[in-house]
């Protein structure tokens, strides 16, 4: 039973690419948290959508805007979001 013990009074230990793989991750993550707030907080679509579509955002008919604001708030619930609320909030006991 002592090599419990001393298992887990050794704090893990992380490689050099764990440690590059998540700064990339949680980067990533913040990232997709600071767009997705972005579009969850815009009224209309970015500049760029409407040179896209070669339209502004009023001559868009209603049910095509509903689609797109839609989509614009679904970009908040990327997959990482999660992922990095977790990270920035969670703290060990």
């Amino acid at each position: 039973m002592d090599w419990v013990v001393a298992m887990v009074s050794q704090r893990p230990t992380l490689r050099v690419g764990h440690r590059v793989a998540a700064f990339l991750y949680a980067g990533t993550g913040v990232v997709s948290l600071v767009l997705g707030t972005i579009y969850l907080l815009r009224p209309t679509f970015m500049p760029y959508h409407s040179v896209a579509l070669s339209k502004d955002w009023s001559a868009l008919d209603i049910p095509t805007r509903v689609l797109v604001k839609g989509l614009m708030e679904v970009a908040w619930t990327s997959p990482d979001a999660p992922t990095v609320w977790l990270a920035l909030f969670w703290s060990e006991s």
